[in-house]
């Protein structure tokens, strides 16, 4: 297997971060430096392939603040062979001036070059919910 990005929770979280903050053009770098082309992802009971992760994390990108430094905290990282948990969480200021604050739980699938092939993520959300505005 690969380098994954799924390697330590330090690296992960790092990661994360990186998405939410990166220019568009580093975005679509990092974004294959973690995602198979194969990807399926479920939010909120909802399956989406590779394109419609990628647009619903723009989106959700777009709807926090610039200003918010390092939002996410990752919590729990376990790895079992291409098998892998997470759990996350994330505080941070909205562009609309509401306050984001969730706790995230993943449960996914890595290809055999280290990328993320498949997962299903569940969000608990307190205030407001950019997860669930991007979705509807």
């Amino acid at each position: 297997m690969a380098a994954s990005k799924l390697v330590s929770k330090d690296v992960w979280e790092e990661t994360l971060n990186r998405l939410f903050h990166a220019s568009d053009d580093e975005f679509e770098t990092a974004w294959g430096t973690i995602w198979a082309p194969e990807l399926e992802g479920t939010f909120e009971g909802v399956t989406y392939d590779s394109d419609g992760v990628k647009a619903l994390v723009r989106r959700l990108r777009s709807t926090v603040s610039k200003d918010a430094k390092n939002p996410v905290k990752v919590h729990y990282l376990l790895r079992d062979g291409n098998t892998f948990a997470e759990r996350h969480s994330a505080k941070a200021a909205l562009n609309d001036g509401r306050e984001m604050n969730c706790a995230v739980y993943v449960f996914g699938e890595l290809n055999d070059d280290g990328l993320i092939r498949k997962f299903d993520e569940a969000v608990f959300m307190a205030g407001a919910n950019p997860l669930k505005d991007a979705t509807e």
